[in-house]
């Protein structure tokens, strides 16, 4: 064998994973998994890939899309051509306050009681 064949198997052997006790506690953890102390000052490297496909959006240029949307629809003479990449849930305040009633559609008794059905419950 190679010189970096035995490394590569010793690799996979010890290095990567956590020692553990018997009862398979994590004694120390394994080359990537070290614990630090707390308000140790951590930096992640700036590399534009990791964080490139992010979309965040502030809180006044969503309200000013909220409102400018709502204008929008209420115009019956306006039409929104170009889509958004904004979630629509964004955009009606309505979501938020909505509650559903789920009594009203299945009962408790025949949800969980013991004549409860195994299927899953309508909500």
């Amino acid at each position: 064998r190679s010189k970096a064949t035995i490394r590569r198997l010793r690799m996979y052997r010890d290095e990567g994973k956590p020692v553990r006790d018997r009862g398979g506690h994590a004694i120390r953890g394994g080359e990537y998994q070290a614990w630090m102390k707390s308000g140790t000052v951590v930096r992640v490297e700036p590399n534009r890939k990791w964080f490139g496909n992010t979309r965040v959006v502030t809180q006044q240029a969503l309200q000013t899309f909220q409102s400018e949307m709502g204008k929008v629809k209420a115009d019956p003479y306006r039409v929104i051509t170009k889509r958004t990449k904004l979630p629509v849930s964004l955009l009606t305040e309505r979501a938020k306050h909505v509650r559903s009633h789920l009594l009203e559609t299945e009962t408790f008794s025949s949800t969980f009681g013991p004549n409860s059905r195994r299927k899953r419950p309508n909500l």
